[in-house]
């Protein structure tokens, strides 16, 4: 390979593989404890019973509490506790770590393979092949944006504030549980479970079926009377969104939820 392009396939290489570096130092070096759940959305006990037990005396907390066992002391003497008073609030980070260990693998794949290229090229052992070199390198880019999909599948759980009161008068907040599901086989198609939570019991909403569109997920529901669009977007143990009336192009809701499994 002539020097001049020895140099300059050896710096494209060389600041390619500063994407996947820097990617996974970021994955690295996230601090562990962000990712509790949110006092405002603490689990109650009977929700939290598939993840963990909590035993007083060799006994279920719930069944003490169920029971009438269970009292607690303030400034205004003594009363029996409530299920509902109780919260469960749990740190998600270990869960987080499993998910994202597949995008850390690929990393590392890339930092790997763009070092070993970066030191075949700099050192002149690389016969030239202008086609193949540049597909090499460019293999590079391709690895990071795809590796930067984000798991959608799991529970979540958190806001759906109503923004625009004016034009939708009946529109109420709530809170709510959204189920992620894959439907099929394919990686481009989810199903969500939405509920709402009254009085601590989920209700059941509606279902759809969400499609990637680039790095976010867009549903549409079309009924008699309303037609309206959502998205949805995942940022690691975070999802935002937004229900939009397709009509009139006016946002309806603004969503905001944690990763609760």
């Amino acid at each position: 390979m002539p020097r001049r392009l020895r140099i300059f396939y050896s710096v494209l290489t060389a600041s390619l593989l500063l994407i996947p570096l820097v990617a996974l130092y970021s994955e690295l070096s996230k601090r562990p404890d962000i990712w509790w759940t949110p006092p405002a959305m603490a689990v109650s006990l009977a929700e939290s019973r598939d993840r963990v037990e909590i035993y007083a005396r060799g006994r279920p907390l719930d069944t003490l509490v169920a029971q009438g066992q269970v009292s607690i002391t303030d400034g205004a003497g003594s009363r029996l506790l409530r299920a509902e008073e109780i919260g469960i609030r749990f740190n998600n980070g270990d869960r987080v770590r499993v998910q994202r260990l597949p995008l850390l693998l690929i990393y590392a794949a890339a930092c790997g393979g763009g070092a070993v290229l970066l030191l075949v090229i700099a050192t002149g052992r690389l016969a030239y092949r202008g086609v193949v070199l540049a597909g090499l390198v460019l293999s590079l880019t391709w690895v990071p944006a795809h590796a930067q999909d984000v798991d959608i599948l799991g529970s979540w759980r958190g806001t759906s504030i109503c923004v625009d009161r004016a034009n939708f008068p009946a529109c109420k907040d709530e809170q709510v549980i959204y189920d992620v599901r894959q439907k099929g086989t394919g990686r481009d198609t989810v199903t969500v479970r939405a509920d709402k939570v009254v009085n601590g019991v989920r209700e059941f909403m509606a279902e759809f079926d969400f499609h990637r569109a680039d790095s976010t997920w867009v549903a549409e529901y079309q009924g008699p009377r309303v037609r309206i669009e959502m998205v949805l977007q995942v940022r690691a143990a975070h999802m935002t969104g937004a229900l939009t009336d397709e009509p009139s192009g006016r946002q309806v809701r603004a969503i905001a939820l944690d990763r609760v499994r």
